[in-house]
């Protein structure tokens, strides 16, 4: 799993230790989020009046209720990857114009960070077939199932309609096989008086809660995001020494093989294989 980023990222990353997990709302696409919201609301629609029809597809216009409040009131913050080593589009993209780096995670650095690691999906031509079988998968194990009044009932009904939201992304991207870590909270602090709700939990039970976003500048914006620890996690703690498989340097970058590799280690990673890439750009 790559990112690709400027140098100084990068550097930043490898010493932090961190992943900041970024507003999907505020990415270089403009439809995200939104498109992905009107094709599961239509998807919802078109399965209530066939399959569903009547009273026991009531539950389905409850869910597209419930959604509209996801898309109101919760925030979506998201690291993005792809499974491309050596990419000149990600590189001109992404990697500073070529003249930054891309890390190499492996993916048991990822998997234990708060959130949810999906695939990309592109809305190409059987897009609106997919996204219908989701929700038709989704009444099939949720409508009838008589929790209409429990609270954990949907969050999970709206937790798996909400996460074909955030992986869905138009045709136009493709080249990028994106892979997305998505952590979701609510855009307002819980009151004094609410009952706060864990927002996720590591494998080890420890459970985290809402926190307040930071703010990273992107040219006259501001975007909102939250650090996550990225590696394994191990007695409580991430452990990030074999966190990053690989280092690569992009084709127009300034560094020299050497110098990264001295600072991965003195930064305490092991096994990072650290290469220049394939590209050539004048």
């Amino acid at each position: 799993m790559y990112q690709y980023s400027s140098l100084d990222g990068v550097e930043s990353i490898l010493r932090s230790r961190t992943l900041w997990l970024s507003d999907l709302a505020a990415s270089n696409d403009p439809r995200e989020l939104e498109l992905g919201y009107e094709q599961v609301v239509e998807a919802l629609k078109s399965v209530r009046h066939t399959e569903y029809a009547g009273e026991r597809g009531l539950f389905l216009s409850l869910l597209a209720g419930r959604l509209a409040g996801f898309r109101s009131n919760i925030n979506v913050f998201t690291a993005c990857f792809t499974p491309l080593r050596d990419s000149l589009p990600m590189w001109r993209e992404y990697g500073a114009g070529g003249s930054g780096c891309a890390i190499g995670f492996r993916p048991a650095a990822i998997a234990d960070m708060p959130g949810r690691l999906q695939r990309v999906s592109y809305l190409e031509g059987n897009a609106q077939h997919e996204v219908r079988s989701t929700v038709l998968a989704i009444a099939n194990t949720f409508a009838g199932s008589g929790g209409y009044h429990d609270n954990i009932f949907w969050i999970e009904a709206t937790a798996y309609a909400a996460a074909r939201i955030t992986q869905t992304k138009h045709a136009s991207w493709a080249y990028e096989k994106e892979l997305r870590l998505c952590y979701s909270q609510p855009k307002k602090a819980p009151g004094a008086s609410d009952q706060e709700i864990a927002s996720w939990a590591y494998p080890d039970g420890m459970e985290g809660y809402w926190q307040k976003p930071m703010i990273r500048e992107r040219g006259c914006e501001e975007i909102s995001y939250v650090p996550f620890h990225f590696g394994k996690r191990r007695n409580g703690v991430h452990s990030h020494q074999r966190a990053v498989s690989e280092i690569i340097l992009g084709p127009a970058s300034k560094a020299s093989i050497a110098d990264i590799t001295k600072m991965i280690s003195e930064l305490g990673y092991v096994d990072v294989k650290v290469s220049r890439s394939d590209c050539l750009v004048r």
